[in-house]
């Protein structure tokens, strides 16, 4: 379905602040299986990393991006398609 949708690249979930290391552990899995997944089908995986992790790219509670953050996620995002 997902690539009837014309879907190529997926990227991962961005750590949050909340949560603890249980929470990182657990997110670190998704990604993990979706990077797997993704190969598998065929797609792409984008794994953002430490990027978040950034002081100022996430809001306080760390469940969202900023501004700032949203900029650069569209700059690396660019810098793929460019490679394309």
């Amino acid at each position: 379905m997902l690539k009837g949708l014309g879907a190529q690249v997926f990227s991962s979930i961005h750590p949050i602040r909340e949560g603890g290391a249980r929470k990182r552990r657990k997110i670190e899995q998704v990604n993990d299986w979706m990077h797997s997944w993704c190969h598998a089908q065929g797609l792409g995986f984008y794994s953002l990393g430490h990027t978040f992790e950034k002081p100022g790219l996430l809001t306080v509670d760390g469940a969202q991006m900023t501004k700032w953050g949203k900029s650069v996620l569209g700059n690396k995002l660019d810098g793929l398609r460019a490679l394309n």
